[in-house]
């Protein structure tokens, strides 16, 4: 397999995963599910972050790793005065982050 075949493939696998992240994003919206759209935002950042990076190097921990890492340095970001810190967030980054990765273990 050429390395452009296999950078065909490792886009549509993340294609694959950023779109099953946003229909459970989207599920939970149409259930009126009574999680602020923050949470949901950081949880959909957290998958999106764990699908890429597990693709990329197909280790289950780096790629939760990677979305806690997230999670931590957007509130290490807000509490520099750009937000409100809030642990839930960074909580709902790191549970996307392992949603995220089991979506792509699936695909791939």
């Amino acid at each position: 397999m050429g390395y452009g075949s296999k950078n065909l493939i490792i886009k549509q696998k993340l294609e694959d995963a950023i779109e099953y992240s946003y229909c459970v994003f989207q599920h939970l919206k149409r259930r009126k599910m009574m999680i602020p759209k923050d949470k949901l935002l950081h949880f959909v950042a957290g998958s999106i972050c764990s699908a890429f990076v597990y693709v990329i190097t197909l280790n289950l921990a780096l790629a939760i790793g990677a979305s806690a890492l997230l999670g931590i340095a957007k509130e290490v970001y807000d509490s520099r005065g750009h937000g409100t810190v809030e642990v839930a967030d960074a909580v709902a980054t790191a549970v996307g982050g392992a949603v995220g990765v089991i979506l792509a273990r699936v695909v791939m």
